[in-house]
């Protein structure tokens, strides 16, 4: 799924995907809505790694009544849920298709708020094995109440150690800023010990 963070979804995607969640609620309860995140979610990575299918969702060139013969033919058929087609197509309607990959972050947002689960980004010097990754989603679950779904990122300027961001709150546990803390702690001891050799020279 496209990852989550409420700061980093504009408040218009957030009103569509408000709007398709209750469509897909009143359809059919969670599961619905679960299946509905699934194809949205596929769909916004589609736009994300194929250019094509990215330029055409954007571009003002193709006509409105162009683009949803060209949806019914990509989605229909049952490719995708008929709520999710009919959405797309408004979409469409209203130039919107651009905003397809938003939509869907803020979609998941909306599920995992009312399921109970929370995305907590992971970054570490090296990809995570899989019983570090089990620890953290374990700890950080715990510590929030929340199932919590990892999402890994590799940064290779970390020493060692993680970096974990959920929501809009960074915790830091890394090598790098553990040697600064101590570099600093170091550094104010120094000036400390100075003044005060400083002071006892005065004094004599």
């Amino acid at each position: 799924m496209a990852k989550s963070g409420t700061s980093r979804v504009n408040s218009l995607a957030r009103i569509y995907a408000a709007s398709l969640f209750e469509l897909a609620e009143e359809e059919g309860g969670l599961p619905t809505c679960e299946t509905v995140g699934i194809e949205l979610a596929e769909v916004a990575a589609a736009a994300q790694s194929e250019r094509s299918f990215r330029e055409f969702l954007r571009t003002p060139v193709v006509s409105t009544s162009d683009k949803e013969q060209t949806l019914r033919r990509i989605f229909g058929e049952g490719r995708v849920s008929d709520l999710l087609l009919r959405f797309l197509l408004v979409l469409n309607r209203k130039e919107r298709l651009g905003e397809v990959s938003g939509i869907a972050e803020a979609y998941t947002q909306i599920l995992w708020e009312r399921t109970g689960r929370v995305e907590v980004e992971v970054f570490s010097a090296k990809p995570l094995d899989e019983g570090l990754a089990a620890v953290v989603r374990k700890r950080i679950g715990e510590a929030l109440g929340k199932e919590a779904v990892l999402r890994s990122r590799v940064n290779a300027e970390l020493i060692g150690g993680l970096r974990l961001r959920v929501g809009d709150r960074m915790i830091d546990a890394s090598v790098a800023t553990r040697l600064s803390r101590i570099r600093e702690s170091l550094n104010t001891k120094g000036a400390e010990t100075v003044r005060s050799r400083a002071g006892a020279l005065i004094q004599d």
